[in-house]
């Protein structure tokens, strides 16, 4: 893995990002 700790750390942000802007724009789940 040549990913560094602080990207894997940004990568998990985006994709908790992504989740929460999903949950927020479908509210139906």
């Amino acid at each position: 893995m040549a990913m560094r700790h602080e990207e894997m750390v940004i990568g998990c942000v985006n994709v908790r990002m992504k989740i929460t802007m999903v949950v927020v724009v479908d509210p139906r789940r």
